[in-house]
């Protein structure tokens, strides 16, 4: 009689690895973590390596979950540049509005001025040194569309510079005495200038520094410009 055989055992299968989900977060959630992984990737690799997988790998999810929150690319480039811009914008004219400016104050009022805002703005970009990085430095390849948001944000600043310095230079009549646009365009480069150094060498030049050799320029320049007194002047009769 013949023996029966047993079925053979079925062999397990090899445990697969849990795949990685990324954690469950609210829509406006995942968006600000998708923009501070877009912005990285654009600091690191400038604009041409913004990518939808650039974005998914350094944010550690899946292409789709980009996409359910972004359309496209220029999307997420869009996006991150008007919500870091709007925040920078804000942020500089608060810190310049907040200083004290005399209508007709005089040129010492006007030098306290440009000392003054520049300080707060480099304190304010030291604070978050990632989204000035964004907007300040030339960045490989960036948009035009980039470039015209910037120099949009720009104009902004200067029309509000020149309307300080209009009103610490307003004589009796009401009218600065100085060429005011000229004037603003200069501290906001001036501005501009000292904020680049500022993030590509934080350490070598500090605020601090800034500040210090600002009043003494601008001490040494009210000096030398001031009108020299008239011949005679003082001399007795």
């Amino acid at each position: 009689m013949a023996r029966s055989r047993r079925p053979p055992t079925p062999r397990k299968a090899a445990a697969r690895p849990a795949r990685r989900y990324a954690p469950r977060l609210s829509a406006p959630e995942r968006r600000e973590q998708l923009l501070e992984a877009a912005l990285d990737v654009v600091r690191e690799h400038g604009y041409a390596g913004l990518t939808m997988e650039a974005i998914a790998r350094r944010a550690g999810v899946t292409k789709p979950v980009v996409y359910d929150a972004f359309n496209n690319r220029d999307d997420v480039m869009t996006t991150l540049l008007s919500a870091e811009e709007q925040r920078a914008v804000a942020e500089i004219l608060t810190a310049i509005g907040a200083i004290a400016t005399p209508a007709g104050g005089g040129p010492e009022d006007l030098a306290a001025f440009v000392v003054e805002a520049i300080g707060r703005v480099l304190r304010a970009i030291t604070e978050r040194p990632r989204s000035y990085e964004l907007i300040l430095l030339q960045v490989e390849g960036t948009p035009a569309l980039v470039r015209e948001r910037i120099d949009a944000g720009r104009a902004t600043i200067v029309a509000r510079v020149q309307q300080i310095v209009e009103g610490l230079t307003a004589g009796p009549d009401g009218t600065s005495q100085v060429d005011a646009e000229l004037l603003a365009l200069s501290i906001v480069g001036l501005g501009e200038n000292a904020a680049v150094l500022a993030l590509t060498d934080p350490e070598h030049f500090p605020a601090e520094r800034f500040d210090r050799s600002l009043r003494q320029l601008l001490t040494a320049f009210l000096r030398f410009s001031a009108p020299a007194p008239a011949r005679g002047a003082g001399r007795a009769g």
